[in-house]
């Protein structure tokens, strides 16, 4: 019976939310008008400061990720490509956020396990993750150039449905 009660439970806090949180975000664009990007400074795993506003300019990605998530560990290689092919071109600013509960190591893993190119940055205190009310992973935030969001999408995403989602912020 605490098997089932668990196992309802998780249900309820992970899956469900995802499956409703994405169809919200990706069929009802009218939210993205009143969604309102909340500043935020974090570290790369070198020491380098990351501030969302100094970015304002650029077509930023916002994505929330776990290392244990093997829709986020999926999602890597597509993240890779788009930032290798227009980080220059396009100038690209992919940011990536770990929740507190990823280990400064289980990151490093990641980063060499995945080849990752673009910035991590850790969210110890998780206050970037409440700011932007993130309950399920991989969350993907797409922000124009003039600072709006024009898309979120909760749940892995594909290369083709990535690329189609960065035309929105060109």
């Amino acid at each position: 019976m605490k098997t089932i009660i668990k196992f309802l439970w998780l249900v309820l806090l992970f899956i469900i939310p995802l499956v409703n949180f994405s169809s919200v975000w990706s069929q009802d664009q009218t939210q993205l008008e009143d969604f309102q990007l909340n500043d935020f400074t974090l570290m790369t795993l070198d020491g380098q400061e990351i501030t969302l506003s100094k970015l304002i300019g650029k077509p930023i990605l916002l994505t929330f990720f776990l290392t244990t998530c093997s829709h986020c560990q999926a999602e890597s290689a597509s993240l890779n490509i788009v930032f290798h092919k227009y980080h220059e071109s396009k100038e690209l600013q992919i940011l990536a956020v770990a929740p507190r509960m990823d280990s400064r190591e289980n990151l490093v893993k990641f980063i060499d396990e995945y080849q990752i190119i673009y910035p991590i940055l850790h969210d110890k205190d998780n206050q970037v993750i409440k700011f932007y009310g993130v309950i399920a992973v991989p969350h993907n935030i797409f922000i124009d150039r003039e600072g709006k969001v024009k898309r979120v999408i909760t749940g892995e995403i594909d290369l083709k449905t990535l690329e189609e989602s960065l035309q929105e912020i060109w």
